[in-house]
C-alpha cells in the first residue's frame, strides 16, 4: 500500500489507526495521493538542519519538519492561503494523510502564524539547491520539463516549493 514512498510503518499504523481503509484507499487513488506515494519526505526532511530548540518546555508542536514540508508543498500545490490551508487542514482527510497529521474531533490549529514560522526557519536552515536536486532525483520520470526551474528571489525558501507545480504523475 505504502510501497512507493518512503513511509515508515510508524506513519502506516497511525492512519490506520485514525481512518478507514476505504478513505486511505480513496486517498491513495487520488492525484493528491499519488503525489504523496512518490514524495520523499525523509530524504526531504533530512537535508534541514534545523537547529536544536533550547528548552523542551511547552507546548509539543504541531508539525515536526517532515509533516512542515507536507504542509508548505500542499500549500502551493492546491493555491491555498495560510489561513485557508490551516482551517482545512482539521476537517480534510486528504490534506490529513498527505502532511501525516491526524486531529481530534473539534480540534483545530488556531495559530495562524504557524506557517509564516515555518517558512521563516526553512527560509534560513533549507539549501534549496539540496532540497531541488532531492526532488529532481526522485522524480525525474515524471517531471514534464526537465529544463525548467522555478525560483522566489526571496529568502522565504518558496522556489524549493515551486517545483512541485512541475511534477506530472504518470
Amino acid at each position: 500500500m505504502y510501497a512507493k514512498s518512503e513511509k515508515n510503518s510508524g506513519t502506516q499504523k497511525k492512519f490506520e489507526l485514525h481512518f478507514s481503509s476505504v478513505v486511505i484507499d480513496s486517498f491513495l487513488s487520488s492525484p493528491l495521493g499519488e503525489l504523496w506515494q512518490v514524495l520523499p519526505l525523509a530524504s526531504l526532511s533530512a537535508s534541514i538542519i534545523l537547529p536544536t530548540p533550547k528548552s523542551k518546555a511547552g507546548r509539543k508542536g504541531w508539525f515536526d519538519e517532515s509533516q512542515a514540508i507536507a504542509v508548505m508543498l500542499l500549500k502551493h500545490h492546491e493555491g491555498l492561503s495560510d489561513a485557508k490551508l490551516l482551517r482545512n487542514l482539521s476537517t480534510n482527510s486528504d490534506y490529513q494523510l498527505f502532511c501525516g497529521l491526524t486531529f481530534e474531533q473539534g480540534e483545530r490549529i488556531q495559530d495562524m502564524t504557524l506557517l509564516s514560522s515555518w517558512r521563516t526557519k526553512f527560509g534560513f536552515h533549507m539549501n534549496v539547491n539540496s532540497f531541488q536536486s532531492i526532488l529532481q532525483y526522485h522524480w525525474k520520470k515524471y517531471l514534464s520539463d526537465k529544463q525548467v526551474n522555478k525560483m522566489d528571489a526571496t529568502r522565504s525558501g518558496t522556489g524549493a516549493w515551486s517545483l512541485i507545480s512541475l511534477f506530472r504523475p504518470a
